[in-house]
């Protein structure tokens, strides 16, 4: 989810009434109506996001920065790394007819707290609001969290709630393992209309990049706006079809297979939420016998770890923050790789949880019948408690919900987040210093037409990312047979446009500083 906010030089329509105090801070509507009076920017009110402040990053805050809060990101994203080259972004070989092909869903899961998931899990229910509504801001609003479940391996919850729900899939015949917020990243550098200061991990496993996101990004602690807070007020579990531990757990994923130019990607995303007319209340909450290739270690114990409250969601993928490389530093020049094919291999399909439609075995007067075994309800790995329990809802029954400003012309499109999460139903609620109502909202049942024609009138920018996305998939081949487990890249986008510059840096890290996104062993 994502707040929509004014960029400087846009004039918003904002009430009279208002004072600059010491809790003002740089995202509440507040400081427009002071800008509107000053028609400069304050230079005297230092902003109390320091040099975390994402409208900083993207230039667009009207606070007071010292010039040393403008290079913040950058070194923290290159921290602990040592440097290994520049990527030649005019040597891309750039696809011109860039679609998603063959997508279809693999599995899904619910993030408990640190180390533990529940499979299949299940997404809370939208419930859209009837009256005025009043949400504080993220920032003040102590029922939120910002704290998400942390694990050893960034995937392994991707890993094992896919090796239970479609035990034949075969990880190592796709060439990308990443999340959709990544991906709409990689557009939004190319589109280069924002400032964009990224970075992601990556390692490489048996013929497949995985790419996580920067782990110990210090943005993903902060909550601008009224997001946060209205999803927590409008998504919940109903008390009549869920289970307590879905009721606590942190938030849902659903994890695809698509093809995207020439590449076979599987992408997990956050779902807000579902929202339909379909009967739900029928599906089992009760907890669903494992179908895993290479089942993990049983264990006795059934407890779960009590989250108190509700955390902070977050689709990215956590592990550990890394350490100081002890890398040499590596050539700078990089020659144009040949693109890969994508694989020919066909999916098996997904199997469902719908287990009201399975035919039972009778044993009658047979001797010889004995019952499938049934693998306990709570299983475990060396580094991963899995609870079975949820059920499965249909991906058009899915949707994504998005706040804004009713002061302040929209400058975010969700357009590539639904486009790489393959979401189709999208809830858009306005608002006014943080009142809603239920004529400020919106709800869209399906997107695909906008999506489609999104989609061809951003042939060029979806190319390059395919593009770079390749150039990745060798060049990180090619560094782990020199001995480069671990391989970071670090994006950076000035904002101005197609005449604007782009930077693409791969860096290294030792075995001491080690980022380890995928558990050993088979996959």
């Amino acid at each position: 989810m994502a707040t929509t906010m004014c960029k400087r030089g846009e004039t918003p329509n904002i009430p009279q009434e208002t004072t600059l105090n010491s809790t003002t801070r740089c995202d509440t509507l507040e400081m427009w109506m002071i800008l509107r009076d000053q028609n400069q920017q304050d230079q005297t009110k230092t902003c109390r996001w320091g040099e975390n402040c994402p409208h900083n990053q993207d230039g667009n805050c009207f606070f007071y920065h010292p010039p040393e809060h403008q290079f913040a990101r950058p070194k923290q994203a290159k921290q602990g790394l040592e440097y290994l080259e520049t990527l030649d972004l005019n040597s891309l070989v750039v696809d011109r007819n860039v679609s998603i092909q063959d997508d279809a869903d693999l599995s899904s899961f619910n993030k408990l707290t640190d180390g533990e998931i529940i499979v299949p899990g299940a997404p809370p229910k939208l419930f859209p609001i009837t009256g005025r509504t009043d949400i504080k801001l993220d920032a003040r609003n102590q029922l939120l969290q910002t704290h998400f479940p942390q694990y050893t391996y960034a995937f392994e919850p991707l890993i094992r709630s896919v090796q239970i729900m479609d035990p034949f899939f075969e990880f190592d015949k796709s060439a990308l393992v990443t999340n959709a917020s990544n991906l709409r990243k990689l557009y939004h550098f190319f589109d280069n209309k924002h400032r964009v200061i990224e970075r992601f991990d990556m390692e490489f496993r048996r013929g497949t990049l995985f790419m996580s996101k920067w782990n110990g990004d210090p943005s993903l602690s902060s909550s601008m706006g009224h997001g946060a807070g209205f999803e927590r007020k409008t998504c919940r579990y109903p008390y009549d079809d869920s289970d307590a531990l879905l009721r606590v757990s942190a938030s849902h994923h659903r994890v695809v297979r698509y093809r995207f130019s020439g590449l076979d990607c599987v992408v997990q995303s956050e779902v807000d939420a579902y929202y339909c007319a379909c009967d739900h209340s029928t599906s089992s909450t009760k907890s669903t016998p494992s179908r895993a290739a290479t089942p993990p270690t049983p264990t006795d114990s059934g407890t779960w770890t009590t989250a108190t409250r509700r955390r902070r969601r977050s689709s990215a993928a956590t592990s550990s923050p890394p350490r100081s490389p002890n890398l040499a530093p590596r050539p700078k020049t990089l020659k144009s790789p040949t693109p890969p094919l994508s694989s020919s291999h066909s999916y098996s399909t997904s199997p469902t949880f719908n287990f009201s439609s399975l035919p039972l075995d009778d044993p009658g007067h047979s001797t010889s019948y004995s019952p499938a075994p049934i693998k306990p309800p709570t299983e475990r790995t060396p580094t991963l408690q899995i609870h079975h329990l949820g059920h499965s809802i249909a991906s058009p029954c899915l949707l994504e919900v998005k706040t804004a400003s009713s002061s302040c012309p929209a400058t975010f499109s969700p357009m590539a987040q639904l486009y790489f999460s393959r979401r189709r139903k999208l809830y858009t609620a306005r608002h006014k210093i943080g009142v809603f109502t239920p004529e400020s909202a919106k709800m869209e049942e399906d997107k695909s037409d906008d999506l489609n024609r999104w989609e061809r009138e951003n042939q060029v920018v979806l190319g390059k990312m395919g593009a770079l996305l390749r150039m990745l998939w060798w060049r990180v081949k090619e560094l782990g047979r020199e001995g480069v487990e671990g391989v970071s890249l670090v994006i950076e986008g000035d904002g101005e446009g197609e005449e604007g510059e782009l930077k693409a840096e791969v860096f290294g890290f030792g075995e001491e500083g080690m980022v380890r996104l995928v558990p050993p062993g088979r996959l």
